[in-house]
């Protein structure tokens, strides 16, 4: 898996356009401890969301602080996570298709967001059921 670094200054565009390209796709939501060497090695991981259609990936940040709001799922089943005090922002793919993005917080935890299944953007046609 490749996993590119977003610059600070980018994050809000980054998550507008990933909440553009990828609304509607099956996403799972995951918290996970991580090491104080790499974010790569998980210590353990927490479900939050599974298999729920993504809504929006928002940010927004102050001068010392910024977050991250991940809404997922449909009417009453829509629910949002707050990851506070981010500290990194990814976005991971494989064989230039895109599997998610991984969210660093100051507090030595990690935010998953992985899509059910790998695909480029351009290969799907964009509109999802509820959309039609």
């Amino acid at each position: 898996m490749n996993t590119r670094k977003i610059s600070i200054d980018e994050w809000g565009k980054f998550c507008n356009a990933f909440s553009r390209e990828h609304h509607g796709w099956l996403v799972s939501v995951a918290i996970t401890d991580i090491t104080s060497d790499t974010a790569s090695k998980p210590i353990s991981m927490k479900i939050l969301a599974d298999n729920l259609p993504l809504q929006e990936v928002r940010e927004a940040q102050t001068k010392t602080e910024a977050e991250i709001m991940i809404t997922v799922g449909e009417g009453i089943d829509e629910t949002s996570f707050l990851v506070e005090n981010v500290a990194a922002l990814y976005e991971n793919s494989d064989a230039n298709k895109d599997v998610g993005m991984r969210i660093d917080s100051s507090n030595r935890t990690s935010t998953v967001v992985q899509f059910r299944v790998a695909a480029k953007p351009d290969d799907l046609d964009g509109l999802t059921p509820t959309e039609m």
